[in-house]
């Protein structure tokens, strides 16, 4: 009844969904959203309802609970190194979640940019973002996929990193051959 209030619920959600279409059997959790409490019994929720767990989202473009550096200023493309690394580690953490569910793919759901002109350096801020992702993709099982996902327009005012899914696809390809684009309209 009423929105969800738990990943648990969520699942309920979708198993009903896909009970009624058999359009809705895998589900591609965000992380720290979707954490779960007790992987065993949320995988054997999932499977009960027929559910199998896709991708596992980073969302890299909000700050982290507990977390000691601020995505104020970007995550992966931050001019600061720390930035960065916190914002690769977060990635490979959500990967050994997504291991735990029986995920095979780990989408990089990335919206750093700027909001005014002048507040990044585009150049520095793609390179920065390019070796970021580098770093996560050496991280991926070898049966995982990277998933960059180019959303436009979200969240900065100004400009994006990943302007266009050209963009997203040149980093994709610089990655290696198990990294690719995902545009989400």
């Amino acid at each position: 009844e009423g929105e969800p209030s738990n990943l648990g619920q969520k699942l309920e959600d979708i198993g009903l969904i896909h009970q009624l279409t058999q359009t809705a059997g895998a589900v591609s959790i965000h992380i720290p959203w979707d954490i779960p409490q007790d992987y065993s019994a949320i995988r054997e929720l999932a499977s009960n309802l027929n559910i199998s767990f896709d991708a596992v989202n980073s969302n890299t473009f909000q700050d982290q609970p507990g977390a000691k550096h601020s995505y104020k200023y970007g995550s992966l493309s931050n001019i600061h190194k720390s930035v960065r690394d916190q914002a690769v580690a977060h990635n490979l953490d959500v990967i050994e979640i997504g291991k735990k569910l029986g995920s095979k793919s780990l989408t990089v759901w990335l919206a750093d940019g700027s909001c005014f002109p002048g507040q990044n350096n585009f150049q520095t801020a793609l390179k920065n973002t390019e070796n970021s992702l580098k770093e996560i993709y050496k991280g991926l099982p070898e049966d995982w996929n990277l998933l960059i996902e180019y959303k436009p327009y979200e969240p900065n005012f100004y400009s994006t990193v990943i302007q266009d899914w050209g963009t997203s696809l040149m980093l994709a390809n610089a990655c290696g051959n198990r990294a690719f684009t995902l545009v989400d309209l």
